[in-house]
């Protein structure tokens, strides 16, 4: 609970997850963790086991098969494939135990540089022009959504950071 609260209010990270920079008092950050929350875990190091970020899946509606995705990696871990990988395992998880034909991802435009080796795994739902303010001006941002069938085709194919790590 202190990583994900300390995660949340870091000034590099706090902006661009769940409270957009807000600071939330704890108990109302301890009571809203789980909230619309289907599942989330902490990422790790491997070898040492030090929390890196968190996995998020959210606002989940199973009976149409969706559900939204988020994740949050410490400013150490920003570009080091980490993020990519934690968040390639998740999916592959989504997607073996939920009957989900799809996920999103809401984001800032500001944020899309953070993950742009994988923005070819999505397709572009829509755009709310200038909808989220951050740093002295608006920025659109992005619905982009995964697909099951694509998703299952860039893992056969090796495309998907986190298997190729794991495999090879």
């Amino acid at each position: 609970m202190e990583f994900l609260y300390q995660l949340a209010i870091d000034e590099s990270v706090g902006v661009r997850w769940r409270f957009n920079g807000l600071v939330p008092r704890r108990e109302t950050f301890e009571q809203s963790l789980w909230s619309g929350v289907l599942t989330q875990f902490i990422v790790a190091e491997r070898q040492t086991g030090a929390c890196l970020g968190t996995v998020t899946a959210y606002n989940a509606d199973l009976n149409h098969g969706y559900a939204y995705v988020a994740a949050a990696m410490i400013a150490d871990a920003t570009g080091s494939g980490v993020g990519i990988e934690a968040v390639d395992l998740f999916l592959g998880y989504l997607f073996a135990c939920y009957r989900l034909r799809k996920l999103y991802f809401e984001v800032p435009e500001y944020n899309l540089a953070q993950f742009a080796s994988a923005l070819t795994w999505f397709r572009d739902e829509g755009t709310l022009v200038d909808h989220t303010y951050f740093d002295g001006r608006l920025w659109d941002r992005k619905i982009l959504a995964l697909y099951r069938q694509d998703y299952e085709g860039i893992a056969k194919s090796g495309q998907a950071l986190g298997r190729r790590r794991r495999n090879g």
